[in-house]
Protein backbone atom coordinates (compact mmCIF):
# COMPACT_ATOMS: atom_id res chain seq x y z
CA UNK A 1 0.00 0.00 0.00
CA UNK A 2 1.11 3.57 -0.58
CA UNK A 3 2.57 2.85 -4.02
CA UNK A 4 1.90 5.59 -6.53
CA UNK A 5 1.65 5.41 -10.29
CA UNK A 6 2.47 8.40 -12.43
CA UNK A 7 3.81 9.65 -15.69
CA UNK A 8 6.16 12.36 -14.41
CA UNK A 9 9.44 10.67 -15.41
CA UNK A 10 10.34 10.05 -11.76
CA UNK A 11 9.93 13.68 -10.62
CA UNK A 12 8.03 12.85 -7.41
CA UNK A 13 10.22 9.83 -6.63
CA UNK A 14 13.33 12.03 -6.80
CA UNK A 15 11.67 14.68 -4.65
CA UNK A 16 10.29 12.22 -2.08
CA UNK A 17 13.57 10.32 -1.77
CA UNK A 18 15.06 13.39 0.00
CA UNK A 19 11.87 14.56 1.75
CA UNK A 20 11.94 14.04 5.53
CA UNK A 21 8.30 14.87 6.42
CA UNK A 22 5.13 12.80 6.38
CA UNK A 23 3.59 12.14 2.98
CA UNK A 24 -0.11 11.89 2.18
CA UNK A 25 -1.73 11.05 -1.13
CA UNK A 26 -5.35 11.79 -2.05
CA UNK A 27 -7.21 9.20 -4.12
CA UNK A 28 -10.81 8.91 -5.26
CA UNK A 29 -12.19 5.33 -5.21
CA UNK A 30 -11.37 4.52 -8.88
CA UNK A 31 -7.73 5.46 -8.16
CA UNK A 32 -7.36 3.30 -5.03
CA UNK A 33 -6.17 -0.31 -5.17
CA UNK A 34 -5.39 -2.60 -2.20
CA UNK A 35 -2.52 -4.04 -4.23
CA UNK A 36 -0.93 -2.35 -7.26
CA UNK A 37 -1.85 -3.82 -10.63
CA UNK A 38 1.07 -2.00 -12.28
CA UNK A 39 4.79 -2.74 -12.10
CA UNK A 40 6.49 -1.37 -8.97
CA UNK A 41 10.13 -0.40 -9.42
CA UNK A 42 12.90 -0.30 -6.80
CA UNK A 43 13.08 3.50 -7.06
CA UNK A 44 9.32 3.99 -6.44
CA UNK A 45 8.84 5.85 -3.14
CA UNK A 46 5.77 4.91 -1.09
CA UNK A 47 3.67 7.55 0.63
CA UNK A 48 2.98 7.26 4.37
CA UNK A 49 -0.80 7.62 4.17
CA UNK A 50 -3.52 7.41 1.54
CA UNK A 51 -6.64 9.49 2.10
CA UNK A 52 -9.68 8.32 0.15
CA UNK A 53 -13.45 8.27 0.43
CA UNK A 54 -15.77 5.39 0.94
CA UNK A 55 -19.57 5.14 1.17
CA UNK A 56 -19.25 5.61 4.95
CA UNK A 57 -17.01 8.68 4.78
CA UNK A 58 -13.29 9.42 4.80
CA UNK A 59 -10.82 6.58 5.24
CA UNK A 60 -7.14 6.97 6.02
CA UNK A 61 -4.91 4.00 5.28
CA UNK A 62 -1.50 3.99 6.99
CA UNK A 63 1.40 2.53 5.07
Amino acid sequence: MGVRVGFGAGFYDRYLSDYQGNTVSLAVPPQYFDQPIWPVEDFDVKVDQVLTTSPGGAVIEDN
